[in-house]
């Protein structure tokens, strides 16, 4: 049986609760308007809530890597730019989601220590000690207790958001931190072709799920469910 890994009790506290009509949405300058403004916000809602899992197992029997692509009794089918486009509500065009350069530990390190208000020594562990994965319940403590801005809490819930919804991997309580230093101007981050990666993301998760004796599959499941 294959094993889907996702982040679906995460995902429900990371659903922005919909304003009262009639009602000014989200304060001015607020961490839930800053999360708004980056066209991120809805990920929660629209993420699948239920996975059939038999049915993903049946697309990752039938999934060809050399072609990105499905091979089904009538042919080749894939999922396409423009799926993703109309079923997560994101941009594939535009900026591409890229540091620029690869970042040392470090690097991912100073800004997660940064924005969370966390020792740096303390984050450095954390990445040496589990592959270069950060535990999310550090991110939950650090919003919950720290005295943090409404742009720190924004980039935290963001990076939690993404790691919950877009960028699933197998850890089950952690996440990639590297996009941690997209975020650091929110104003650049609806910018980011955040749909193309995602995509290109579950091809890859896709691939390795196909693998003789691989049990487990991640990434954006709503892309197969749906």
């Amino acid at each position: 049986m294959l094993m889907l890994h996702h982040r679906l009790k995460q995902v429900e506290r990371l659903t922005i609760p919909h304003p009262a009509p009639g009602r000014d949405p989200y304060p001015r300058g607020s961490w839930t308007a800053r999360v708004h403004a980056t066209g991120l916000a809805h990920l929660g809602d629209v993420t699948h809530r239920h996975y059939d899992a038999p049915l993903i197992a049946a697309f990752v029997e039938r999934w060809h890597p050399e072609t990105n692509s499905f091979h089904m009794p009538f042919g080749e089918m894939t999922i396409m730019l423009y799926d993703v486009l109309y079923i997560l509500g994101l941009p594939i065009e535009d900026r591409i989601v890229t540091t620029g350069r690869d970042p040392s530990p470090s690097d991912v390190a100073k800004v997660l220590a940064e924005t969370f208000s966390f020792g740096t020594a303390m984050v450095l562990n954390e990445l040496e000690k589990f592959g270069g994965l950060f535990k999310t319940i550090n991110i939950d403590e650090a919003r919950r207790e720290q005295n943090l801005s409404q742009r720190q809490l924004a980039r935290g819930f963001i990076l939690q958001l993404l790691g919950a919804t877009l960028f699933v991997d197998k850890s089950k309580d952690k996440l990639d931190p590297i996009y941690i230093l997209l975020l650091q101007d929110l104003s650049h981050v609806k910018a980011y072709a955040w749909g193309a990666t995602t995509l290109a993301y579950l091809y890859r998760q896709l691939g390795v799920a196909s693998r003789r004796g691989c049990k487990q599959m991640a990434g954006c499941l709503t892309l197969l469910q749906v």
